[in-house]
């Protein structure tokens, strides 16, 4: 080795300059420059060829050291899919699941609440003046001086909030006739919030960051080529650049 290096470094004058032909290296530079420009494309024809088949080597080398780390990837990925897609949660469904089950719990405190909201503003049996019916008295009340501009802005005022107020009791009794007690689906219920907590806890989030982290993963996943074929082009380029290295390695060698 040291033997190579110093023939680039250093050149010894003398009676036996003449031996620094006896290398090959030096031999074939003088013959290639004996050779004129003929020689030198050849040359740089082989040179350009060998490049090419020389990045194409390393190109599958690059390869399969990412593709063992893909891998590991591709397992990371698929398993992550695999544990969200066994529960397929819904972005924002636990808040639901716990505001209905919460709502459930308290079926009979709901109902009585909703009943008597309702009531006290449109009127029932347990209550003797409701509040659309006082309102309505109110209304009734200004009909005759309502052709002051003034009183009738104020009528139309009472007639808004009496209409609110009609749709507010009408929303309140409909949600009371849809509050009866359903252990079945308490117990649904119950059971789905479990699923949801073993998901979280199994992978360390929320389950808004689950669904959005598998989303994540299978775009991943789709995105990865299928490594086989992309190996078999790779190597189907080494093979085409070695094929093309060799015919220009054995012009240059019969030019020679």
């Amino acid at each position: 080795v040291l033997g190579d290096i110093s023939r680039e470094l250093v050149t010894v004058h003398g009676q036996s300059e003449q031996l620094r032909l006896a290398t090959s290296a030096n031999q074939r530079r003088a013959l290639d420059t004996f050779g004129g420009s003929a020689m030198t494309d050849l040359l740089a024809h082989w040179q350009s060829a060998w490049a090419k088949e020389k990045e194409c080597r390393e190109a599958l080398a690059e390869f399969d050291a990412r593709a063992r780390d893909a891998a590991r990837q591709r397992l990371a990925w698929e398993a992550l899919v695999s544990k969200v897609d066994e529960v397929s949660p819904v972005i924002g469904e636990d808040d639901a699941l716990k505001n209905e089950a919460r709502r459930l719990e308290g079926t009979e405190a709901l109902y009585r609440g909703l009943s008597e909201a309702a009531a006290w503003l449109s009127g029932s049996d347990n209550v003797e003046q409701s509040v659309l019916g006082g309102i309505g008295v109110a209304r009734e009340s200004l009909r005759p001086i309502e052709e002051d501009p003034e009183i009738a802005e104020l009528v139309g005022r009472i007639e808004s909030a009496e209409a609110e107020l009609s749709d507010i009791a009408g929303t309140l009794s409909d949600i009371a006739a849809h509050s009866e007690a359903d252990p079945e689906r308490l117990f649904e219920i119950y059971e789905r919030r479990q699923a949801l907590s073993g998901l979280r806890k199994s992978l360390g989030m929320d389950i808004d960051e689950a669904v959005a982290a598998a989303e994540e993963a299978r775009e991943n996943l789709a995105a990865l080529d299928d490594p086989e074929t992309a190996r078999a082009r790779l190597q189907g380029d080494l093979a085409d650049a070695e094929k093309q290295s060799g015919i220009a390695a054995k012009a240059l060698s019969r030019a020679r």
